[in-house]
């Protein structure tokens, strides 16, 4: 426990990396190309220095949604993605981040999201908002907490969990459907 009774978010999930369990890692060779096809994405390769201390580059983007319009987040949110997964950068030092940001936001913006990312206000926010999620159950990501019109919470872990989410929030959806074959094609 934290001082304070809070969890100690880091230990107390007691979750293990996939890629140190063999037969997730194993899977991942096929699960990862799977996703690159489904959603049209780049190539994903793990870099040399996998996985990484992600603290500053989540305080950061903590920091960005404060502080910057909604796609200014998401368009840094996928520059990280690129820069990490594509490009092999270790986002987690700061001058890497550096670079990364300034992509998108000039060396005065760099400036303030870094010292936004390092201060005390964002460091302590990110370690509430983690253990506020471990409380209620997380072991992984992705994970989420969805409300419903009932003001109801549970939680959905995974990404394929998006039409489970729709169910319970009463939205109207098209599930998977399978279409007839395309004769043309054969």
């Amino acid at each position: 426990m934290r001082s304070g009774g809070k969890i100690d978010a880091y230990l107390d999930c007691s979750n293990k990396p996939p890629w140190t369990l063999p037969a997730k890692a194993e899977y991942g060779k096929y699960d990862r190309p799977r996703a690159e096809k489904y959603f049209q994405t780049m190539e994903m390769k793990a870099p040399p220095f996998f996985p990484i201390m992600s603290l500053l580059p989540m305080r950061c983007m903590l920091y960005i949604k404060d502080n910057y319009p909604k796609d200014r987040y998401e368009d840094q949110f996928e520059e990280l993605w690129i820069s990490y997964w594509k490009d092999q950068m270790d986002i987690s030092k700061p001058d890497v981040m550096g670079e990364c940001l300034c992509r998108h936001f000039g060396q005065d913006g760099v400036e303030k999201i870094l010292a936004g990312g390092t201060s005390p206000k964002y460091k302590k926010f990110l370690t509430d908002e983690t253990a506020r999620i471990v409380e209620k159950g997380a072991f992984g990501a992705p994970w989420f907490i969805v409300r419903n019109k009932e003001d109801k919470e549970e939680p959905f872990f995974g990404s394929d969990r998006f039409a489970y989410m729709l169910q319970y929030l009463g939205v109207d959806f098209q599930d998977i459907t399978i279409l007839p074959k395309d004769k043309s094609r054969l």
